[in-house]
C-alpha cells in the first residue's frame, strides 16, 4: 500500500509539474502574440503621425523659403519676422499635440483604474481616425451611457482598435461604396456591452468560430497576422474580467465586448459621433 502511495504522489509530482510547464509555455507564446501585435499596431500608428505631420512639415517648409525670399530682397523686417517664426511655432505645436495624442497608447496599465467608456473609444478613434478618412469610411456612435469602468483602459482601447481595424480591412475589401462602422454601448444586467458592428457583408459561416484562433486570418497572405483579435479575446477575458463575441448581422460582422465591471454613474446619456 505504502507503495503504491509513493508511485501515486510520485506521478502527481510529474504531472504537476508538466502542468506547470505547459502553463509557462502557453504564457510565453500570448506575451510573444501581444508583442507582435503591438508592433503591427505600433507601425499604424506612426503611418498615422506621418500622415498628420505631412500638412505642418509642408508649411514649415513654406515659412523658410519666405523668409529666405524676404531676406534676399531686404524686406525682411522684424514685424514680418516675428509674424513668420509665430506660424511656425504654430505649426510646431500642432506636431507635438499629435504625439501627444498618441504617446499613452502603448503603456501597459500597472493597476486598475476607475476611467470613463468615452475616453478608450475616443482615443481609438483618433488612433484609427487617418485609415478611416482615407478609405471614406464613417464611424457612428449612437448612444452612449456616461459610465466609468474599473479596469485597464489602455488594453480596451488596444482591443477597440483592433476590432475597428478588422472592419476596416472587410469594408474595404468588399468594395463598399457606403462604408459604415456603428459603435453602440450600453449598460444591461449591470453588465457594460459594447458592440461595433459594420456594413461589409459578414464573415463567412465556414470560418466565423475560428476568427478568436492564433495565427487564423482571411485576409490575404502577408496583410494581417491573425494575432489581432485573438489577443484581444485573452485581454477582454483574461485580463478585464469579460467576454468577447462575434456574430452576424444582416449586414456586416458585429463584435460584441461584455465587461463584467463595477459601474459608477450608469443613467447620465451623452452621444458622441466620429464625424464630428
Amino acid at each position: 500500500f505504502n507503495e503504491m502511495a509513493k508511485k501515486i504522489s510520485q506521478k502527481n509530482k510529474e504531472l504537476e509539474i508538466k502542468i506547470e510547464e505547459a502553463v509557462e509555455k502557453n504564457l510565453q507564446k500570448n506575451r510573444l502574440m501581444l508583442q507582435q501585435n503591438r508592433l503591427a499596431a505600433m507601425g499604424e500608428m506612426i503611418s498615422n503621425i506621418a500622415h498628420q505631420w505631412r500638412q505642418p512639415l509642408n508649411t514649415l517648409g513654406l515659412i523658410l523659403q519666405k523668409l529666405e525670399i524676404l531676406h534676399k530682397r531686404g524686406t525682411l523686417d522684424e514685424e514680418k519676422l516675428k509674424e513668420n517664426i509665430t506660424n511656425g511655432m504654430s505649426q510646431i505645436n500642432k506636431m507635438s499635440t499629435t504625439i501627444d495624442d498618441f504617446r499613452d497608447f502603448f503603456k501597459k496599465d500597472k493597476k486598475k483604474r476607475i476611467f470613463y467608456l468615452k475616453e478608450a473609444i475616443e482615443e481609438s478613434l483618433l488612433f484609427m481616425k487617418t485609415p478611416l478618412e482615407e478609405n471614406s469610411i464613417q464611424v457612428t456612435y449612437d448612444r452612449e451611457l456616461s459610465v466609468q469602468v474599473n479596469g485597464y483602459k489602455n488594453e480596451l482601447t488596444q482591443v477597440i482598435v483592433n476590432i475597428i481595424n478588422n472592419a476596416k480591412d472587410a469594408l474595404v475589401e468588399n468594395k463598399n461604396i457606403d462604408r459604415r462602422i456603428d459603435i453602440l454601448c450600453t449598460v444591461k444586467d449591470e453588465h457594460i456591452v459594447i458592440k461595433i458592428e459594420d456594413n461589409a457583408g459578414g464573415i463567412p459561416k465556414d470560418v466565423i468560430d475560428k476568427i478568436f484562433e492564433p495565427y487564423f486570418t482571411t485576409k490575404v497572405e502577408g496583410e494581417g497576422d491573425g494575432i489581432g483579435l485573438y489577443m484581444s479575446k485573452i485581454i477582454i477575458e483574461e485580463n478585464m474580467n469579460g467576454k468577447l463575441d462575434v456574430h452576424n448581422s444582416e449586414d456586416g460582422a458585429v463584435l460584441t465586448i461584455t465587461l463584467f465591471s463595477d459601474i459608477i454613474d450608469p443613467f447620465c446619456e451623452i452621444s458622441y459621433s466620429a464625424e464630428e
